[in-house]
């Protein structure tokens, strides 16, 4: 038990973020959760109180795809003094399509929360960590940061975004004593494939129907990151179909990848 630190989760309302509350709160950790929707984050706090009557959570709702989202909730979390011994950037979402045929302004929120917003959080808190001499971070990556990808455009590259800078960022910070992991999960299943416009499909070879079948469990998922954040990886990789993925990245060309994609998408469900 660790009933000394506390942990800041977005996106901890559902899905992965969801899972992870859970394992802190099952190891202790003062919980501070964020999220978009009020009826996810009074849902997971009934939860985690019921599972654990003397949790100590705290519930902030908030739209982190704003401008400046992240100063925000830094200066309120600094206001109501607290410190976080761990900070999991999970909230995020990805977009699937033809990239000008996406509204625009649904792609600038997404590159606001995917990269601004992580951004922000790992520098404010970070510098606290820094200057504590210790603490640790835990990104949400994907295995679709492996190489370009059409119909997946601006997103794929969020994510690429989201592992290089988490990489640079954990060598910079081994030397202060932070620890920096970037989880990389292929499709699971959580609100994600709904939000970026894929659905589940009977028609084989379409992406709705790999994606259905491919799909791991939040919990899964959660128990990769979780356990790579504390024995200190830096990339942990959920599932062995992920794991080839990612072998295959290094020898497939990224020609050959996005022909697949085409293919994946001339098949996709009407």
């Amino acid at each position: 038990m660790n009933k000394t630190n506390t942990a800041l989760v977005t996106g901890g309302g559902s899905g992965i973020g969801r899972e992870l509350c859970r394992r802190f709160n099952r190891d202790g950790y003062r919980l501070v959760i964020v999220s978009l929707l009020e009826d996810e984050l009074a849902s997971v706090k009934a939860e985690l109180l019921a599972e654990r009557a003397d949790a100590d959570i705290l519930t902030i709702q908030q739209d982190l795809s704003l401008v400046d989202a992240g100063e925000t909730l830094y200066a309120d979390i600094k206001q109501r003094g607290i410190h976080v011994d761990v900070l999991v950037n999970n909230a995020g979402f990805g977009l699937w399509g033809e990239h000008l045929g996406i509204p625009h302004e649904r792609v600038k929120s997404m590159l606001l929360l995917n990269m601004v917003t992580l951004t922000t959080l790992c520098t404010k808190f970070g510098a606290d960590m820094q200057a504590g001499g210790a603490g640790r971070i835990l990104n949400i990556g994907s295995t679709t940061s492996f190489q370009p990808l059409p119909y997946l455009a601006a997103y794929a590259a969020t994510k690429h975004y989201v592992v290089a800078f988490s990489e640079a960022l954990a060598e910079e910070m081994s030397h202060h004593g932070v620890q920096v992991t970037c989880v990389c999960p292929g499709t699971t299943q959580t609100k994600f494939l709904s939000t970026a416009g894929v659905v589940p499909s009977q028609k084989f070879g379409s992406v709705g129907y790999w994606a259905d079948k491919a799909a791991m469990s939040a919990e899964e998922v959660a128990r990769v990151a979780y356990q790579g954040l504390h024995a200190g990886a830096r990339k942990p990789i959920p599932g062995f179909s992920n794991l080839l993925h990612f072998a295959g990245s290094r020898v497939v060309p990224n020609r050959s990848m996005s022909w697949i994609m085409r293919q994946l998408y001339q098949v996709k469900a009407g």
